[in-house]
């Protein structure tokens, strides 16, 4: 705040202040305040505590992109994701697998012993999934028991192994 003070003319900055669920935001504008003649005699500074907003915000954008049963990526978000991989992998010459995963028999656990059954299958895959992947693999629940990943400069054959084996 004190640079901002420092700095000529208007100033409008996002200032956040302390980690995890206490973690606070705001909006800082800083304007100069003109005396007589025009002459700058001081600056103004206005807060505006945006918390609320950041925090509905991050939700939204957790809902518009992820599946919530799975944890996976929801289609339009996964496609839009592998778009862009499959442009980088084009620009760079670098490696990029697709894997494609279809849980068999599915519809006969949701026929047999309901959807909350078919559901908690759906969720485990999930968690399984994701803790083979890497950081930088992408996961995305396409339709159904129908899931997708997106392998950048990976070991493709270790990586459906490992999924195959937790699948």
């Amino acid at each position: 705040i004190l640079e901002l003070f420092s700095a000529p003319g208007r100033q409008a900055v996002t200032i956040r202040i302390g980690e995890g669920d206490s973690r606070r935001s705001f909006r800082a504008k800083i304007s100069p305040i003109f005396g007589r003649k025009n002459r700058p005699i001081g600056r103004s500074l206005i807060l505006h505590d945006t918390t609320d907003l950041v925090r509905m915000t991050e939700k939204l954008r957790i809902l518009a992109t992820i599946d919530d049963l799975t944890g996976a990526f929801n289609r339009r978000h996964f496609m839009e994701l592998g778009g862009k991989e499959i442009a980088r992998a084009r620009r760079y010459g670098r490696s990029l697998s697709l894997v494609i995963l279809d849980l068999d028999h599915f519809k006969r656990i949701n026929d047999t012993w309901g959807h909350e059954a078919g559901d908690s299958v759906l969720k485990a895959t999930g968690k399984a999934i994701r803790g083979v992947l890497r950081e930088t693999d992408h996961f995305g629940r396409l339709g159904g028991e129908e899931f997708a990943i997106v392998v950048a400069e990976g070991e493709t054959e270790e990586k459906i192994a490992a999924v195959n084996a937790v699948a």
